[in-house]
């Protein structure tokens, strides 16, 4: 649009201003992620039905927790709860080893320790775990673990509404180019 406006000197140059209104609005328009696990898997964000963010943020903190914030409206965070804490609209229950969130008929578990591996596993559609899983967690339909992350970056989740469920990964948004360095190998 900014180009159409810069390029042309007739007064149809000014429908140059429609691609820039509609790259304003696009935002808006554009649904934001259910599910965020940062490029170390260590904070992990959900969305609530009343459109909250939930998430770990002060266990892992940093800079990370804030950009998520500042981008995707501030003031709709709040802090995942306790052990043996439930949020508000019920979908996110939490223990010490880890919590269960329930989304769309989905069940998700968001692992800390090891230990709780197993019972995930055999109970969630989806896994996220900060710890390593190496092939120990084979039922789930999803796995995202500490390797996952260190492979292909930050992960975003967003959910349809037929049980889908679409991923995307700083790996897959920035592409395969010659500057760009695979994790694990050298330059």
């Amino acid at each position: 649009g900014g180009v159409w406006l810069c390029i042309w000197q007739r007064g149809w140059r000014w429908l140059g201003v429609l691609p820039i209104l509609a790259g304003c609005v696009a935002p808006w328009l554009t649904p934001g992620p259910d599910l965020l696990v940062d490029g170390e898997a260590r904070l992990i964000a959900v969305r609530t039905d009343d459109g909250f963010m939930l998430s770990n943020h002060r266990a892992a903190g940093g800079m990370v927790a804030e950009t998520w914030a500042r981008r995707l409206a501030e003031d709709q965070w709040r802090d995942w709860p306790g052990p043996g804490g439930t949020s508000l609209d019920g979908q996110l229950r939490c223990e010490k080893d880890g919590c269960l969130w329930r989304h769309d008929g989905l069940k998700v578990a968001l692992v800390r320790k090891v230990e709780a591996l197993a019972e995930a596993c055999a109970a969630s559609d989806i896994v996220v775990s900060s710890e390593p899983v190496r092939g120990r967690c084979r039922s789930p339909r999803l796995v995202i673990d500490r390797f996952d992350v260190w492979r292909r970056g930050a992960h975003t989740i967003r959910f349809h509404d037929d049980g889908r469920f679409t991923i995307a990964t700083v790996a897959g948004e920035r592409g395969q180019r010659p500057w760009v360095r695979r994790r694990g190998r050298a330059g």
